[in-house]
């Protein structure tokens, strides 16, 4: 009785599926013994002995230059997933769930977004593959995965979708598919096609911000997942357009960037040809790296940027933007834990802004 209560809920799954090799029954019962408080070593090693066995080439990814801590955190973290025949692993446009390596099936990879030129060559090939779910078409098969140790799902990782949300969808074929899952911090932390990935530099710069360093680990990749890396912007140019919407906040992470405000000045004119008003740029602030600029905005529920406001880079300028519910909800929500941080730095910008303004009126 204690020997079946112990078994994973998945092993009676497992043991249906024809043709499944033994192997991984076996590695799912050895996932099912993890604890909340760690694995044991035994069986971290049991668990990567029956793996490689099964799929040598997931163990292969592991960064082993990250010793044994790599080993550890991705055992504590995969998951064993089981998509029936004919049903999506996940879709086109989903949120981003993780990585996924093949253990048995096969599976379609199809897009139904325009294809680019490779995706095109690739469709190409399986132009008799027949696919279906339900009354609506999935897509275009671009690729046919089948071999154990296959892997798919890390383009919203790396940086290939602009979004982060996935670039195609993935269909269970023919047979009931298994597969293992990490999830996107793992993968970004500690598998080796993970370590050049887009998301593993915002997760650096998250984990290396004072302002987040006491989030727990899963907040902080949250965070990261949602943030973007924009390109370099040149000296001189705008960070934001006058007027227009507000989107986000910036975070500032190298370069400078001064905020100015256009006033309306009145003088006495001198000659018939004086003008009785002029407009007068002053400087409220100029903010370098680790600075934000937008929060004030969004804290204020202002929809668009001041048009008498002008942000422009002095430097050449990067940032991270970390678009408008994501702000919302994880930097100024009830239950963040920078809020207070952040609304003593607004109050403090505002401030200092109106003694500016002050400053030049006089």
């Amino acid at each position: 009785a204690r020997a079946r209560r112990a078994c994973p809920p998945q092993v009676p799954i497992l043991k249906a599926i024809p043709g499944l090799d033994e192997r991984i029954v076996r590695l799912a019962v050895l996932l099912g013994r993890r604890g909340t408080k760690g694995v044991e070593a035994s069986t971290v090693d049991e668990i990567l002995a029956t793996l490689d066995a099964v799929a040598p080439s997931v163990v292969d990814e592991i960064d082993g230059a990250r010793g044994d801590d790599a080993l550890d955190a991705w055992v504590r973290d995969v998951e064993l997933v089981i998509t029936p025949r004919d049903a999506m692993v996940f879709e086109e446009h989903d949120a981003t769930d993780g990585y996924y390596v093949l253990l048995h099936g096969a599976v379609a990879v199809l897009k139904k977004s325009v294809l680019t030129e490779h995706e095109a060559e690739q469709a190409a090939q399986f132009e008799q593959v027949q696919v279906s779910h339900g009354a609506h078409s999935p897509g275009v098969v671009v690729a046919m995965l089948s071999t154990p140790g296959a892997s798919f799902g890390d383009a919203s990782l790396c940086g290939e979708t602009l979004d982060g949300h996935r670039s195609a969808s993935v269909l269970a074929r023919d047979t009931t598919v298994v597969t293992l899952r990490s999830s996107p911090r793992v993968f970004c932390r500690y598998m080796t096609r993970g370590g050049d990935s887009t998301v593993r530099r915002r997760l650096d710069w998250v984990e290396a911000s004072l302002l987040f360093a006491t989030w727990p680990p899963e907040e902080q990749m949250a965070l990261a997942e949602r943030v973007r890396l924009l390109p370099a912007l040149a000296q001189g140019r705008f960070l934001v357009q006058p007027g227009e919407p507000v989107t986000g906040c910036f975070f500032i992470l190298s370069g400078e960037i001064r905020v100015s405000i256009s006033m309306l000045e009145r003088k006495t004119p001198q000659n018939l040809f004086d003008r009785a008003e002029q407009r007068r740029h002053v400087d409220l602030a100029f903010l370098g790296a680790g600075d934000v600029i937008g929060t004030s905005e969004i804290s204020r529920e202002k929809k668009t940027w001041s048009k008498a406001a002008r942000v422009t880079s002095d430097y050449p300028l990067r940032v991270c933007f970390v678009p408008l519910e994501a702000t919302r909800e994880m930097l100024l929500g009830p239950s963040s834990r920078s809020r207070k941080v952040l609304e003593a730095l607004i109050q403090h910008r505002q401030q200092w802004e109106e003694l500016r303004v002050a400053q030049a009126m006089t």
